[in-house]
């Protein structure tokens, strides 16, 4: 898939050392060490052992990994109430393009619309249709087809002078991969200003990264700077939690 062209690029620089394919079931930890315990495909299991854990897990599915020792009572609580918004983003590819913006917004289901590749020289172009919260959730049980039909559809309406130039299309609901269940992280209010700090504070020899432990929830850039982050806590022996002053609940 697309989405994942990116960790695997990153991957292919580290050689053999990134290993793919293997969902986490058990994080243990004792004096020292971290084992975390993992399954595969066909039934196989793994184990994994390390002096220190960096986990970026989703917190939408680090809920349903067993943690021996339990982390503390406020992270999980933290783990257990964040949700993830729901967002269904689908591209559709025309012959031509017409439309000379970047973006607009719409009162129709298909909400957002965007040019997804405004710097490619070709005369073909392709909108993205964004969809959040209910009507991503009313667009994530339809088929694929389906999903592309109605976008279509939606930017005839909104757009009627390619609605003759479509190609192709895809479609991805994040509320349906097993490993997100859902986009980024969406706070609730006060959430932010109550757990901002804690959502990045180590449990003993497990780090954290991940949008939703960065002062830039729900951007890439956050994820990033998180990982930066948890690998200075691991150099230095800080305990995390180094969060811009300023920020406030969602």
């Amino acid at each position: 898939m697309a989405s994942f062209r990116l960790p695997v690029a990153l991957a292919g620089a580290l050689g053999g050392r990134i290993q793919f394919g293997w969902a986490a079931k058990r994080i243990e930890q004792e004096q020292g060490i971290v084992r975390v315990y993992c399954s595969g495909s066909a039934g196989a299991h793994r184990t994994f052992t390390a002096e220190r854990l960096v986990c970026a897990i989703r917190f939408s599915v680090l809920r349903d990994v067993e943690l021996v020792p339990a982390f503390s009572a406020e992270k999980l609580r933290a783990i257990r109430e964040l949700e993830h918004t729901s967002v269904v983003r689908t591209f559709i590819q025309y012959r031509r393009r017409p439309w000379t913006e970047w973006g607009w917004s719409t009162d129709l289901p298909i909400m957002h619309v965007l040019d997804a590749a405004p710097t490619q020289p070709q005369a073909s172009g392709i909108l993205e249709a964004y969809r959040v919260g209910p009507c991503a959730r009313a667009a994530s049980p339809l088929s694929e087809e389906e999903r592309i039909a109605r976008t279509v559809r939606g930017l005839s309406q909104f757009a009627p002078e390619v609605s003759s130039e479509a190609q192709r299309g895809t479609s991805y609901a994040w509320g349906l991969d097993p490993w997100a269940r859902g986009a980024f992280a969406w706070f609730r209010p006060k959430q932010l200003t109550q757990w901002g700090r804690l959502l990045a504070t180590r449990e003993g020899r497990v780090h954290f990264a991940g949008d939703q432990t960065s002062p830039m929830p729900g951007w890439m850039e956050g994820s990033l700077l998180s990982g930066q982050r948890a690998a200075r806590e691991i150099l230095s022996g800080a305990s995390g939690g180094a969060w811009r002053r300023g920020l406030r609940g969602a």
